[in-house]
């Protein structure tokens, strides 16, 4: 095998390698943008029971019972936001380490690909020059004959 066939198989690994951590990398920013999605309505929900919570408190038409109901479900969503926080904190810690593997491949792939021009480059110039002596062979031969 030659060395740019062999470079090129080496070329075709890492390609199949950078393709396959840029499918793990949208595949967790998808969960992170789901996960971001969940706090988005975390946040309005709670938002939103705040709001009626204030207005029934300013109206005056709301019995203690229910006070004490908005109050837990408030706490609630609150502790949930904060798990949701830190859920949101670790997704985008996977993200962050999955790019920077992609990174890592997209740099090994233009090393192999940079490697691989040069040994084409090599091969054709060798070639060239393999060419050229085979003609001065030639018009040397033509020469001593006559």
């Amino acid at each position: 095998m030659t060395r740019e066939k062999m470079v090129s198989k080496v070329l075709e690994v890492k390609e199949l390698k950078r393709e396959q951590l840029e499918a793990e990398v949208r595949k967790v920013r998808e969960k992170l943008s789901a996960e971001q999605q969940k706090m988005q309505d975390l946040e309005q929900a709670y938002k939103a029971n705040s709001v009626e919570l204030t207005d029934r408190q300013m109206a005056g038409t709301l019995p203690v019972r229910e006070m004490d109901v908005y109050y837990a479900y408030l706490k609630h969503v609150g502790k949930q936001i904060q798990l949701q926080k830190e859920i949101i904190l670790i997704r985008q810690q996977e993200v962050d380490e999955r790019e920077k593997g992609m990174v890592e491949a997209y740099k090994e792939q233009r090393l192999v690909e940079l490697l691989h021009d040069k040994i084409v480059c090599q091969e054709a110039k060798q070639a060239g020059q393999t060419e050229q002596k085979n003609m001065d062979a030639e018009f040397i031969m033509r020469k001593t004959e006559r």
